[in-house]
Parts: C-alpha cells; sequence; structure tokens
C-alpha cells in the first residue's frame, strides 16, 4: 500500500531514563506544543489521505478537555483545513487548556449536551448535514472520537521500528506501557510489534473502569479493518495485554494525591505527567518495573490537561 507522507515536522523524541525509576520513557509528550504524542502520530498519517482527497473541512468530536479535539484543530489550521468541533457539555465560564486551545485554532465550535453526545453517530450525522448546508464549506469528511481510524493506525505503527532502531537489546522481551482512552494508540503498536515479529507485549491501562472487554471488542473491530484495508493478516492478540489502572475510576476523575504524584515527579524528573492519562502510565511502569528488566513507557503527552483538573479542582492546586 502506498502510505501517504507525513506532514507534521518532527524528529525522533527523546529516550530517556527518568531519574530514579527503573524504566525508560519515549518523551513522545515533546513532539507539539499543542497535539499529544499520541495524536500527533495518528494524524501524521490521517491528514495526509484526507488532503489527498480534496478535503477542506473535518468534523470530529470530544469532552471539553479532549486532547485530540485540540490537537485535531491545531494540526489542521497549520495545513488549511477548517475543523468544526462538537464538545460535551457546557462552555466553563473561563476557558482554559485543551478547551482553550481548541477555541483558538477551530473553525467553529459547538456545544452540545451529554444526552445528544451519548448517541455519537447521530451527532455527527446531524452536526454534518447542518454543516453541509453552510456557505463556506466544502468537501467535509468526519474524524472520529480518538481518530480511531484504520489509516490513522499507520502513524503510530512507524514508532514501533523507531524504537528497534533505539532501544537497548530490541530482540529481548520489553513491555511498552501506554495509557488507553479509546485504546486505538496501544492497539497500533501492538499492530506494529506483530508486523516486526518482535517478542515485545503492549500493555494499556484501561481509563475506563471495569471496561477490558469492551477494550477488547472495540479494538478488534478496528484492527479487522485495518487489515482489510492493508490486505494483512497480521494478529495482534498476543502482543496486547489489558490492565486495569491502579486505582480504578469513572473516566475523567481525579484524586488530590494524583496532583501530588504528579508535582513530586515533575519536580524530581522534570517530567510533566497528567493526573488523568500520562500518570496511569508512568504507576503501571513504576510497577512492572519491580519485576521486569526492561519496560519503556510510551508518554502521549497530555500536559494541557493540568490546566483542566486545575480548573475543576483548584483547591488541590493551591
Amino acid at each position: 500500500m502506498n502510505r501517504p507522507s507525513r506532514l507534521t515536522r518532527r524528529g525522533a523524541a527523546a529516550l530517556e531514563r527518568p531519574r530514579g525509576e527503573d524504566f525508560l520513557i519515549l518523551r513522545d509528550d515533546l513532539l507539539h506544543p499543542w497535539a499529544s504524542g499520541n495524536k500527533l502520530r495518528k494524524l501524521d498519517r490521517l491528514l495526509p489521505s484526507l488532503i489527498a482527497r480534496g478535503t477542506t473541512d473535518v468534523l470530529t468530536l470530544g469532552g471539553a478537555q479532549s486532547a485530540h479535539c485540540a490537537a485535531v484543530s491545531a494540526i489542521c489550521a497549520e495545513h488549511g483545513i477548517k475543523a468544526h468541533v462538537l464538545l460535551r457539555g457546557e462552555p466553563p465560564e473561563t476557558l482554559t487548556g485543551n478547551t482553550l486551545i481548541t477555541t483558538m485554532f477551530a473553525a467553529s465550535v459547538t456545544w452540545v449536551s451529554r444526552d445528544d453526545y451519548a448517541d455519537r453517530e447521530a451527532l455527527l450525522a446531524r452536526h454534518r448535514d447542518r454543516l453541509t448546508r453552510q456557505q463556506g464549506v466544502g468537501a467535509l469528511e468526519l474524524i472520529p472520537e480518538g481518530a480511531s481510524t484504520p489509516t490513522a493506525l499507520d502513524g503510530y505503527i512507524e514508532l514501533v521500528s523507531e524504537l528497534a532502531a533505539r532501544l537497548p537489546s530490541p530482540k529481548r522481551p520489553w513491555k511498552l506501557v501506554i495509557d488507553a482512552g479509546t485504546g486505538s494508540s496501544a492497539l497500533a503498536v501492538a499492530l506494529g510489534v506483530a508486523s516486526a515479529q518482535l517478542p515485545w507485549e503492549v500493555i494499556g491501562v484501561c481509563l475506563l473502569p471495569n471496561r477490558r472487554g469492551t477494550y477488547e471488542t472495540d479494538t478488534a473491530q478496528l484492527a479487522e479493518q485495518w487489515r482489510s484495508m492493508n490486505n494483512r493478516g497480521t494478529r495482534h492478540e498476543e502482543h496486547l495485554t489489558w490492565i486495569e489502572r491502579a486505582r480504578p475510576r469513572r473516566f475523567g476523575k481525579a484524586y488530590e494525591q494524583d496532583i501530588q504524584d504528579c508535582r513530586e515527579i515533575a519536580a524530581r524528573t522534570g517530567i510533566l505527567l497528567d493526573p488523568l492519562y500520562t500518570l496511569a502510565a508512568w504507576r503501571a511502569c513504576q510497577e512492572l518495573a519491580h519485576h521486569e528488566p526492561r519496560v519503556l513507557m510510551l508518554h502521549t503527552g497530555g500536559a494541557l490537561n493540568l490546566f483542566g483538573a486545575a480548573q475543576r479542582w483548584p483547591k488541590w492546586f493551591s
């Protein structure tokens, strides 16, 4: 398959050992000022395919502090595509974090109720019809939540070859740990590992509690679409394991101790984590490193989530 060329200008992410820890970390959080690393890698493949089809506008959706919406808005603006974004909930009194970035770069932002958001397909269809009737909107395409498309997976699949060239002892077993919202990033890395026939295991830390079955089902469907599109029989299952985060909670929930841990890690190592996503992967790496010699955290980014957390729980940041 002829793959579209990468649009974003980025070098290889830094690979380092955090001070005081027994695991390595890939600093994908440093690849772009506004786009989280996993979002950027997916858009590296998705956006060129949209441009090749003559896309002028995209419609996507996410939560109020969606890193996906911020990344799509920023990267699309860089390349002359207008992003129209649906955000779940009510606009806050003061915009900050990913919400602020989204509103700065997007062509339009529409706030939708939580009830409407529950049926994402109907919501997207309704607003797609609305936009196509508007003057100034050209060739419009949809980008699902988290950019969970077969084409987007290729951007993260390519990460495996980068790691194979840089990790010490790449032919030996490694545990690659990544926080999992939709799970598509973890799936993509597992497909890359399987394709390269490496003895690595991808550990997806479930951010949705008690939903391992859902992660397995959703990623299996996406993997089947990828195999069909690429005419490949690559199987990822033996390379992908789903685990619960150390302290399961409803999605988007943080605790005061999470904030304190992020502050301590930042002061000690110079690495910024957020309490909703990347802290879960960090804690999983700490646990694995007690009995595994080769552990790598894929730092997806998400520092802007700290601003959203500070907005929701200001007393924990004082």
